[in-house]
């Protein structure tokens, strides 16, 4: 009686190659086409879990945690000096959906700061934001702009301001020495005048007085 032999059935090479392609767990230092380099946890071939991603184009890096493929969770970003190449960073707190969200301080290049929160990548909620002459803006904020309820705190040391108005046929002129509160509006705009009348008021409330 003849034998029937069935061939049996092969799995395509390419089936092999493309599993041992999947990116899933820890793995080395992956590259892309662009040249864009991430070390660090990997899911169903999508970035997943804590790892840093260094794009070549900038040099910009990020380290902290990824959700398929964007960053969630809590991470730092950095950028080189263009100088000394060192890296400095620019924002430390909470992503969400690969842009800043929750608490996070980010740092700017003229040394001004910001700690507070964030939504959807923009300044959103409560927080505090350094200023280069030394004030200090803390309160409500609302898409990336100061918005409700907030302080301003005006750091004055030796500073003269000369009223654009006339007050008595003389301008109006004062000196102080010290941080004083001035509660605004919304937007935190304040006219000279009113400015004035804020700083005459505060200054009056300790002591000291216009000359």
């Amino acid at each position: 009686m003849p034998i029937v032999k069935h061939p049996r059935a092969t799995e395509p090479l390419w089936h092999e190659w493309d599993r041992k392609a999947q990116k899933c767990g820890l793995r080395h230092t992956a590259y892309a086409v662009n040249g864009d380099q991430y070390t660090g946890e990997w899911l169903d071939n999508l970035k997943h879990g804590k790892g840093t991603q260094v794009w070549k184009c900038t040099g910009a890096i990020y380290s902290g945690d990824w959700k398929f493929g964007k960053r969630d969770g809590y991470g730092s970003y950095s950028i080189p000096d263009p100088v000394t190449k060192e890296y400095k960073k620019v924002y430390t707190g909470w992503w969400k959906n690969d842009k800043k969200c929750g608490y996070g301080v980010t740092f700017y290049p003229d040394g001004e700061r910001y700690e507070g929160e964030w939504s959807s990548g923009l300044r959103s909620g409560w927080g505090r934001m350094y200023y280069q002459d030394g004030s200090i803006y803390e309160g409500q904020w609302l898409e990336d702009r100061p918005s409700g309820q907030g302080m301003l705190r005006l750091l004055i040391s030796r500073l003269v301001i000369s009223s654009a108005k006339q007050l008595g046929g003389t301008s109006t002129t004062f000196t102080a020495h010290h941080m004083h509160d001035c509660a605004l509006s919304a937007d935190c705009k304040v006219t000279l005048d009113q400015w004035l009348i804020q700083m005459k008021s505060a200054l009056a409330s300790r002591g000291n007085s216009f000359h």
